[in-house]
């Protein structure tokens, strides 16, 4: 059954991005037309509904893949902090494009893309695993701790 269940979270991972970009599109279209919705607030639309979407995706990765029973309290701490830090990360990515990068124009001409796009994945997975390996370090502690 784990097995099955690790192999159902890559759809649900498309689906959340899915989710993510609809909900964007959907705060744009009502900022373009000036639709105010009752007891919603853009940020509400724009920023906490897809963290939330977020969270709990990682959670739910964090608390589904591992070989080994995990809390979901260790899941959600692990699913807060990944989502924190791919935050942090689109932040300072996004500075780094902004002020012209890496001079990586001269190097690889047309393909920078694929090199920013390439940097992008390594720190998703790079910022994935940490989290992953911080749930694993909290869940062995508490095992000891019994």
């Amino acid at each position: 059954m784990s097995a099955v269940m690790s192999v159902a979270v890559i759809p649900l991972g498309f689906c959340a991005i899915l989710f993510y970009v609809a909900i964007n599109a959907g705060a744009s279209f009502l900022d373009r037309w000036e639709i105010g919705l009752p007891f919603v607030h853009n940020t509400t639309i724009r920023y906490i509904i897809p963290l939330s979407v977020i969270v709990l995706f990682f959670t739910l990765l964090y608390k589904v893949i591992p070989n080994r029973k995990i809390a979901f309290s260790d899941a959600l701490v692990g699913g807060i902090t990944c989502t924190v830090l791919i935050e942090v990360a689109k932040y300072l990515f996004d500075l780094y494009l902004a002020s012209g990068g890496n001079p990586a124009g001269f190097v690889y001409g047309s393909l920078k893309a694929l090199v920013y796009l390439a940097l992008w994945v390594f720190y998703i997975a790079w910022i994935t695993l940490y989290a992953a390996e911080m749930v694993s370090v909290i869940a062995r502690r508490k095992e000891k701790a019994r």
